[in-house]
């Protein structure tokens, strides 16, 4: 698997079920599989302040087969670099 990130407002629309999102993510998880430890923390803290634990059940089983990325400063220059304009 090549590695890359899931944005968390991607991770959003795709456990709201949005049916374009929803395929689209379906795809690249045969691909990739990582999102970074903030976006990790930013869905169960959404998912926690809605209170919908069947959601965080299925949230932390998509995680179980994902890499969650901790962040560094190495990692942050390379995301920066990859910037195209």
């Amino acid at each position: 698997m090549r590695k890359s990130l899931l944005d968390t407002s991607i991770l959003i629309a795709f456990l709201k079920g949005e049916k374009k999102v929803f395929t689209k993510v379906e795809e690249y998880l045969q691909e990739f599989n990582g999102l970074s430890i903030i976006s990790y923390y930013e869905i169960l803290r959404g998912l926690k302040y809605l209170g919908n634990k069947r959601r965080i059940t299925d949230f932390e089983k998509l995680m179980d087969k994902s890499e969650i990325v901790t962040l560094n400063r190495t990692i942050m220059i390379k995301a920066w670099r990859s910037i195209q304009r």
